[in-house]
């Protein structure tokens, strides 16, 4: 449900974690109703300007797909940042992961966020 402007800070925001920040990898997870696409990031590397999703929002297929790791990627994340308009209520049933999680909201408050770091952001 995120349009354009979003998305274009999403991927501005990754560029910049990837340059500033210098992990040694990243991986970008779109997720709606499931995982639409994953990309995997390392440092030089170039953010995509685009990835596949669509659908309806559950922020539990993102975290399902980290705990699976279905892809044998070996994820054993120091930190998850989930981008989202917040549209989503899922979260609320499910256990807080193990590792830090930062939600950064561009429409919902930080009350609608029960465990884990929250950070308002615009897209504009």
């Amino acid at each position: 449900s995120i349009g354009p402007e979003a998305w274009q800070k999403f991927f501005e925001l990754n560029q910049w974690i990837l340059d500033e920040i210098c992990p040694n990898r990243v991986f970008l997870i779109s997720c709606a109703e499931d995982v639409k696409d994953v990309v995997v990031l390392e440092k030089g590397d170039e953010v995509p300007k685009n990835m596949r999703g669509g659908g309806g929002t559950s922020f539990k297929a993102a975290f399902d797909y980290i705990e699976a790791d279905p892809d044998n990627l070996v994820i054993e994340p120091l930190l998850a940042i989930y981008f989202t308009d917040g549209w989503a209520d899922d979260h609320k049933q499910m256990d807080e992961p193990e590792y830090p999680v930062l939600w950064l909201s561009y429409d919902k408050p930080a009350d609608h966020f029960p465990w884990g770091e929250f950070a308002e952001i615009t897209v504009a």
